[in-house]
């Protein structure tokens, strides 16, 4: 579990949160069709906001 001073429960540092322009580079370098895109995107948001993590395991990804 993350603690409010940026520091898991391990004392590892948790990763920083992406920026807007990276989350847009991420999703027009891809070479996907736009569904299948916004498909991605939708799911990989999802499954942070359930985790509440700010990645989703699939890096790389549209979304994550």
């Amino acid at each position: 579990m993350c603690q409010p001073d940026g520091h898991n429960d391990d004392g590892a540092q948790r990763p920083p949160r992406p920026s807007p322009a990276a989350f847009v580079a991420n999703q027009r370098d891809t070479g996907l069709p736009w569904h299948r895109v916004a498909a991605l995107v939708a799911a990989n948001s999802w499954r942070k906001i359930r985790t509440g993590r700010n990645c989703c395991g699939n890096l790389g990804q549209p979304g994550c």
